[in-house]
């Protein structure tokens, strides 16, 4: 039977779209489609004969008239009204009023209603939201090194290192401490904390601890005092005097704003979390901690992003402060990765020799000034009792051996008995009496002497410097700098690969690496997807799948409106 012709053909000018299918355009409904494409018609063919897809067609316009034509669409009405589109390749001179129109197949276009997404590997993708921290899938993409926009908790007042803490073996009158508990822990030694200084009186910090280590150093009792530190005034002792018995505790807040990365404000929020916005702690001592703002519990302010830690110290017997994360990884408290502060140097003080001496030595000096004395006594009466027993025993010897009778043997021409007695008790008497008193004076001359060795060593040892204690590891730059502290760190890249990565997210969208069903309309001017091993529940021919597969495996970018094809100029954010 004969057909007759009855198929329509339409040349296209000005189409944005390209064999390699890198771009196509989404469309809701097959009239939406058919209606765009022909508005981009420049000729119009009616009741052709049957148009075959067999590489090209003879249209009958000169070859001049066609050069500016790049899409065509044709349908063979006799047998449907399915619109077939097909990207003109090339045209070729056939004769005066005739050209050869050379076309393949356009398989997104002509099938796009005519197939069914399955679940594959997506392997990136424009997402339908995206907010802060939201998507966080690592990238593949370089992105220099990082800088430093912006540095917290550097003068945080709290880890200001003004309060004291002195540590003793015993109390400044010499009594023993009592035990107690200091900073959570069971502490024998007698603690003396300071108070934070205050403008008002002048009082706190160094000056609460003058009158007591005056105390310990004129009490001669500095071997006592094992330490003192300075420690952060969150650590020192309560306004009422108290010292903390628990482990001191400070929160601290750290307010990052994600506005800006260098400068540069970027439209894909991705830029705002790891890698490429990161916080780093640091101890100045060498260690850093680098926490990923994605990680902590937020809250909804637009314009800060807020990190809360807690401050931990303890000053028995080192001070130390940690600082600690909270919210962090869905962890209360993230000890592990936690950064301390521990050096804090000894606060130096000077002893004085001649007190700790004199203190020290008190009894022992007053003993050997009176020993002496003690000792010449002793002497004194010893050799009273010799001369006294001595002159006893000369008067017993005397009458024992004297005649009996009315007259002695003498009294005829020799000495009186009597007289002779007398003489001898008197002279062991007065050798009694001479022994005592020259030990006497020599105790006394002894004493003296003791008295004059012991103030010639005491004049020696006031002038002798005085003992700086505590000296040993007490230099600290950091500490005396007032850089002993924690910083906080805002590093992100630099503004030139902000820009880079940002232009980049704006049309490859982000990393998926999901099994999804592919987004192709989920933004507002275009969305860009790409899989691996896309399959599709098909209703068209085998080769024709298997091309729209291999079109998304490559990737490709789906836009709303035809007329804006390529124009990544324009706000595609959600």
């Amino acid at each position: 039977m004969y057909t007759y012709p009855n198929s329509d053909l339409h040349i296209l000018s000005g189409c944005p779209l390209e064999p390699s299918y890198v771009n196509t355009i989404y469309f809701n409904t097959r009239a939406d489609q058919t209606d765009y494409f022909s508005t981009l018609t420049k000729y119009s063919f009616e009741k052709y004969t049957f148009l075959r897809d067999r590489g090209f067609i003879k249209v009958y316009r000169p070859v001049g008239d066609l050069y500016d034509c790049n899409y065509l669409m044709f349908r063979n009405t006799a047998y449907s009204n399915r619109w077939f589109y097909a990207f003109i390749t090339n045209v070729e001179y056939d004769n005066d009023t005739t050209t050869r129109v050379y076309f393949s197949l356009d398989v997104m276009q002509t099938w796009f209603f005519d197939y069914d997404l399955q679940e594959v590997f997506v392997d990136r993708e424009h997402t339908p939201s995206d907010k802060l921290f939201e998507n966080t899938v690592p990238e593949n993409i370089g992105y220099g090194e990082l800088i430093c926009q912006k540095t917290e908790l550097r003068n945080y007042p709290q880890l200001k290192a003004d309060c004291y803490i002195l540590l003793a073996s015993e109390t400044p009158e010499g009594n023993k401490p009592e035990v107690r508990f200091l900073y959570g822990q069971l502490c024998p030694l007698y603690p003396i904390i300071t108070r934070a200084p205050t403008d008002e009186g002048g009082q706190g910090g160094w000056k609460d601890l003058q009158v007591p280590l005056n105390r310990y150093i004129d009490t001669g009792r500095t071997d006592a005092v094992i330490s003192i530190y300075a420690i952060p005034r969150f650590m020192g002792a309560l306004p009422t005097g108290e010292y903390p018995e628990g482990v001191s505790k400070e929160q601290v807040t750290f307010e990052m704003p994600v506005t800006d990365l260098d400068g540069y404000v970027p439209r894909n929020k991705k830029l705002f979390s790891y890698p490429y916005n990161v916080l780093w702690v640091s101890n100045n001592s060498g260690s850093v901690v680098e926490y990923r703002y994605e990680n902590f519990e937020y809250g909804n302010d637009p314009q800060y992003y807020r990190c809360f830690f807690w401050l931990y110290g303890t000053a028995f017997t080192t001070p130390s402060v940690t600082l600690v994360p909270a919210g962090y990884k869905q962890h209360i408290f993230d000890w592990d990765e936690s950064v301390s502060l521990s050096a804090y140097t000894p606060t130096p003080f000077i002893g004085d020799i001649y007190a700790a001496y004199m203190a020290q030595n008190s009894n022992k000096i007053a003993y050997a000034q009176s020993a002496p004395v003690q000792r010449g006594i002793y002497n004194a009466a010893v050799s009273a009792y010799k001369g006294v027993a001595n002159a006893a025993e000369s008067a017993l010897t005397t009458m024992a051996t004297a005649p009996v009778g009315k007259h002695s043997a003498l009294s005829a021409g020799g000495i009186d008995t009597q007289s002779q007695l007398g003489m001898g008790v008197f002279s062991s008497l007065a050798d009694g009496v001479q022994g005592a008193g020259l030990s006497l004076l020599g105790g006394v001359f002894e004493r003296h002497m003791v008295i004059q060795e012991q103030l010639a060593t005491q004049e020696d040892l006031q002038n002798v410097p005085n003992t700086a204690r505590g000296l040993m590891q007490a230099s600290s730059v950091l500490q005396a700098s007032g850089e002993l502290a924690f910083y906080a760190h805002k590093m992100c890249i630099k503004k030139e690969y902000a820009v880079i990565l940002d232009d980049y997210f704006d049309r490859y969208g982000y990393k998926c690496n999901r099994m999804k069903t592919p987004n192709r309309n989920v933004r507002p001017h275009w969305t860009y997807t790409k899989t691996v091993g896309c399959t599709i529940t098909a209703r068209c021919p085998a080769d024709a799948e298997a091309a729209i597969c291999s079109i998304y495996d490559s990737g490709i970018t789906f836009w709303r409106y035809g007329d804006e094809v390529g124009n990544y100029s324009l706000d595609n954010t959600v």
